[in-house]
């Protein structure tokens, strides 16, 4: 039996994936969380046809989706309730030098508070670092809120190319009702 080909479905999962990439990437500039770009330019798609399914996956760099969905901190969960992910108990610090270069890129420091003068990077990436674990990240939804936002204009799509493509089968000398299962 030979493969069943969907060109028009293939062509709407690809231009809705862009169309989310797109969305993704202009809210993390908005929301002012790109900062060295890496999340941004690690944000794609993998689209794979199989004879019986179909698989659609956005991908991006490891902390990606740590940053979309959020994580639960090991003490409170009012950052991400509902984050798949969380901070195990024993937890202390995130690694440290990511923190260091994202506070040195966004020139934060904190305040010592009975000197009043600002303390080294260093200080506030430590600082940083052991308040994630416990406090957690808050959920940006940069991706996930575009996919869900979208996935009716999808649902539309793929109808009418399904449609094409079917309608195409059906037309085509090779393929005879008949000879369907």
């Amino acid at each position: 039996m030979s493969k069943l080909k969907l060109p028009e479905v293939e062509k709407a999962f690809i231009k809705y994936n862009k169309n989310i990439i797109k969305l993704a990437r202009a809210t993390l500039v908005e929301e002012n969380l790109n900062v060295t770009k890496a999340m941004s330019e690690s944000l794609g798609y993998e689209f794979k046809a199989f004879p019986n399914s179909i698989q659609n996956n956005f991908v991006g760099n490891k902390y990606a989706d740590f940053q979309d969905k959020g994580v639960r901190g090991n003490t409170s969960t009012d950052r991400a309730p509902n984050s798949p992910y969380s901070f195990k108990p024993a937890t202390t610090m995130v690694p440290f030098q990511p923190i260091l270069e994202w506070v040195t890129a966004r020139r934060y420091q904190f305040r010592n508070l009975e000197t009043g003068r600002f303390m080294s990077y260093k200080s506030t990436a430590f600082l940083i670092a052991h308040s994630i674990p416990r406090k957690g990240l808050h959920a940006r939804r940069f991706l996930s809120k575009h996919v869900l936002d979208n996935v009716d204009k999808l649902t539309e799509q793929l109808q009418t190319a399904f449609s094409i493509d079917f309608g195409r089968i059906l037309l085509d000398d090779k393929i005879r009702v008949d000879d369907m299962p």
